[in-house]
């Protein structure tokens, strides 16, 4: 390979390595940042946890509880009986089933209303023939026939507990909280123990809310509403220009646009609502798609009105880095691919270009997660929980090519359906309430694209090896574990014989 070429590898080589290595130094500072945080008193740790106070109000504020569903037939019923026995005076809560079904959800949604209804509860079922805008087009809709004061969202995989809205309240009617327009609370797991799927995924949720909305809700940054488990003040959402339907994320571009107008955003770690994480790998992909991108769809909508807004040259950094954090998986592929030539040519270029100190900076992400279990959890059972962190780091890179996929859509500007996550009703006893039922999955290119990134990362693995480093080479080892779990469990998934080995597992659980 001629010197020049390699020159220019190495050069795109460094770049990509320094801005990943801005994402994770931004990691390693939400780290130091908590513990700042701990230090000064400023955040309680798990031991200490007070929940806030279920206020007493008279006259009680009239709130809305939006339960926007589609093709919800596992959970459904849950979700509503949950919200139906919250603690709430019934002529004060409106609970709105926003149902776009065209399954058996709307039966079972129609039975629970009419059933909720005659035991007194102000329960109304609106059902649309079209998904226009998807979940933003409904919880619109919802907004324009509904007097609530406050709206308050959950979605189908939810169970909120009875006291949750009349904690959630009190951030409204503390002194001085005229301009505080939502209150999102922390997202617990019902089915955290069901394989270590979830357990990988429960791992990464707590670190989110443990660590980064408690530092950015704490240091005055901008945060995101996180699209269930949150109340928002009507005159904000209106304010804002309520929920429109032109991104995948319409959670975090209505919460981004509030805080643009001014608004603030408050947090309480201590209030949880229990939720399920996608126990399958095909709704995980699902999930990981449209987050990532509806959030860079977002990016590209609101990155310039953020650097043109009236606050802290810091605020906006790190509005950006959230806004544009998923960028981060295509730069690992692109950096991977990158390293076999480097490897194997590029020697004298490696060593010109010395990266050394990056190591340092890799420290972010294990801090980072190894610091939540200290946020969340209380006892020595926490530390156990690390040991779900190599699992979590291959997951991470297993899911990279999909999410690069949902990056390049969204930079081109092109559109797609806002396709749900499937439930499967499980509980935390891993007993399901429907079934264990997976829809139908196919098996798409990215999958096969998944296996050759799997042997590619085996080949520097090996190469590594043979250089004596062992460090690049269970680096590499963990990349090719990370496809490999990836790729060969959506191909599991996809044969029927596993959904009957998943449910026989299960009852022996």
């Amino acid at each position: 390979m001629g010197k020049e070429l390699l020159i220019v590898i190495g050069w795109l080589y460094a770049l990509l390595a320094i801005i990943l290595g801005i994402y994770s130094s931004n990691m390693l500072f939400m780290t130091f940042q908590y513990w700042a945080l701990r230090f000064r008193k400023r955040v309680r740790p798990p031991a200490e946890s007070i929940l806030p106070p279920a206020i007493e109000l008279d006259p009680w504020p009239i709130v809305t509880i939006q339960l926007p569903l589609y093709n919800e037939q596992q959970v459904a019923r849950r979700l509503i009986d949950a919200v139906a026995c919250l603690d709430y005076p019934a002529d004060r809560l409106h609970i709105q089933v926003l149902d776009d079904s065209n399954d058996d959800t709307r039966e079972i949604v129609a039975e629970r209303v009419a059933y909720w209804s005659s035991k007194g509860i102000w329960i109304t079922d609106h059902h649309r023939e079209s998904r226009a805008e998807f979940k933003a087009g409904a919880l619109r809709e919802g907004l324009d026939s509904t007097p609530g004061e406050f709206i308050a969202i959950f979605d189908a995989d939810f169970v909120p507990p009875a006291d949750w809205v009349k904690r959630a309240l009190a951030p409204f009617y503390e002194p001085g909280s005229e301009k505080i327009g939502l209150v999102q609370t922390r997202w617990s797991h019902i089915n955290e123990e069901f394989s270590i799927l979830t357990r990988a995924q429960a791992l990464a949720i707590d670190a989110h809310f443990g660590i980064e909305q408690t530092v950015r809700f704490q240091t005055g940054l901008f945060m995101s509403f996180n699209g269930s488990g949150g109340i928002w003040r009507r005159n904000c959402i209106e304010d804002a220009g309520n929920w429109r339907g032109s991104t995948l994320s319409e959670d975090l571009d209505l919460s981004y646009r509030a805080q643009l107008r001014g608004w603030k955003i408050a947090y309480l770690p201590d209030l949880t609502a229990p939720a399920e994480v996608p126990p399958f790998m095909a709704g995980f992909k699902r999930q990981q798609f449209r987050w990532t991108k509806g959030t860079i769809q977002v990016a590209r909508l609101l990155a310039g009105s953020l650097l043109r807004a009236p606050v802290s040259p810091w605020v906006k950094v790190q509005g950006l880095i959230q806004l544009t954090n998923y960028v981060a998986h295509p730069m690992m592929l692109l950096l991977l691919v990158l390293t076999l030539p480097m490897t194997l040519w590029g020697g004298q270029v490696f060593r010109q270009f010395n990266l050394g100190w990056l190591g340092v900076i890799s420290l972010g992400p294990p801090l980072f997660y190894t610091t939540a279990q200290a946020a969340v959890f209380d006892g020595a059972h926490r530390w156990g929980r690390l040991l779900r962190l190599p699992f979590l780091v291959m997951l991470g890179v297993g899911i990279a090519v999909n999410n690069s996929r949902a990056v390049f859509e969204a930079l081109i500007g092109k559109r797609s359906a806002f396709e749900r996550t499937p439930k499967t009703g499980l509980t935390r006893g891993l007993r399901a309430v429907g079934n264990l039922r997976k829809e139908k999955i196919k098996i798409d290119t990215l999958t096969w694209v998944e296996l050759i990134l799997c042997l590619y990362a085996s080949v520097n693995a090996i190469l590594w090896l043979q250089r004596d480093n062992w460090i690049g080479a269970v680096f590499f080892a963990l990349y090719a574990a990370g496809f490999a779990w990836v790729a060969l469990e959506t191909l599991w998934e996809s044969l029927d014989i596993s959904r009957l080995i998943r449910v026989v597992l299960t009852l022996f659980q």
